[in-house]
């Protein structure tokens, strides 16, 4: 099976709406309510049908402070996210999208004067090149380009996952950030469903284990991914989920950061968001271990000391040396599985004395 013919064809040609997946497993998260922001639900609204009638995904993409950045799309498809997030940039902001199928890039192109005017933009702050996530630098995309890159179950997709990442890392700016969702899978596959076409257009076959991401990361040189949402994700086609066997998938959201070389900082740092990031005025969930109300004091990691000292929300954040004695902080290797596990338990058990006492 040659895999990127096969994708092209599949999300090219033979899709025309999300009803036409067939496993339903890249869509099902999707469709989830998300605790988004009214400016991004907003913006949601403002995209054309004809451009929301065909995205596929399995969550969405719209990382925080995001005003004036240059933001990268990979696997941008029909453009979905890429409007979205050219409303949410505003028009000093840039959105790139990246993506492999002419189908999808012709549609996306077709709208762009469409959500220019919408906007109220005075031109447009939102392109779309052809390329593949594995030669960014064939498409345009130089050395520390870009402040954000996104994707949305899409690098699942790709044969050669570290390929994408090591492009997506050299395209950032130092302390630039990849916020991707995708599927993970646990479990190992059965041999004879490796070369199922429709399994790998999917994701199903080239979803990565989490110690696979975290290996690739560290290998690049990207802080260590950092979860921020994580759902089961179900294959309902009965006839696949019995030759899958055991396997399992999330979607999952992960956040990780191109490390700027800067020293060590102590693991007794300190935090205060200052509470001006739009539509997080009172609090901010940074990730599935960290949570900032605005004006508070919260001890952090190393790691996110660094991140929060030399990314874009480094505006927003105060980090100084703890006064307190050094406390034990989380341990950043999470298994998404058991954070989904833990987080369905306390939602089950929420207000019982027995089972949450």
């Amino acid at each position: 099976m040659e895999e990127k013919g096969a994708v092209k064809e599949y999300y090219g040609k033979i899709l025309t709406s999300t009803d036409d997946l067939k496993t339903t497993a890249v869509v099902q998260c999707s469709r989830k309510t998300e605790k988004l922001p009214k400016f991004v639900l907003d913006a949601l609204g403002l995209v054309h049908v004809d451009i929301s009638s065909r995205a596929y995904g399995c969550a969405t993409s719209y990382p925080e402070a995001l005003d004036g950045a240059r933001v990268l799309d990979l696997g941008s498809g029909c453009g979905r996210d890429c409007f979205v997030l050219s409303n949410l940039v505003g028009e000093s902001g840039e959105v790139v999208g990246l993506d492999m199928t002419d189908e999808l890039l012709k549609l996306a192109s077709d709208k762009i004067e469409y959500h220019t005017l919408k906007y109220g933009y005075s031109k447009p702050n939102v392109k779309f090149v052809k390329g593949y996530m594995e030669k960014l630098e064939e498409a345009g995309l130089d050395d520390n380009y870009v402040d954000v890159i996104v994707s949305n179950c899409v690098i699942s997709l790709c044969r050669d996952k570290k390929a994408v990442l090591r492009e997506a890392y050299r395209a950032l700016k130092p302390g630039g950030e990849l916020y991707f969702s995708d599927m993970y899978r646990d479990g190992v596959l059965p041999s004879d469903v490796l070369d199922d076409e429709i399994m790998w257009c999917e994701g199903l076959i080239g979803a990565l284990t989490y110690k696979e991401l975290h290996a690739i990361a560290e290998e690049l040189g990207f802080s260590v991914p950092r979860i921020v949402r994580a759902d089961l994700m179900p294959v309902l086609d009965e006839g696949i989920k019995q030759r899958l066997g055991n396997v399992r998938y999330a979607s999952v959201s992960y956040r990780l950061f191109k490390k700027s070389n800067m020293a060590n900082l102590s693991v007794t740092s300190e935090a205060i968001y200052n509470g001006q990031i739009k539509g997080f005025e009172d609090e901010l969930k940074f990730d599935a271990l960290y949570t900032f109300k605005a004006g508070k004091r919260v001890a952090i990691d190393d790691i996110l000391a660094e991140i929060l000292t030399t990314s874009r929300f480094s505006k927003y954040f105060e980090v100084k040396q703890a006064k307190e004695d050094p406390q034990e902080l989380p341990n950043l290797d999470i298994d998404p599985f058991a954070y989904i596990e833990k987080s369905l338990s306390k939602s089950a058990c929420s207000g019982s004395k027995s089972c949450c006492a």
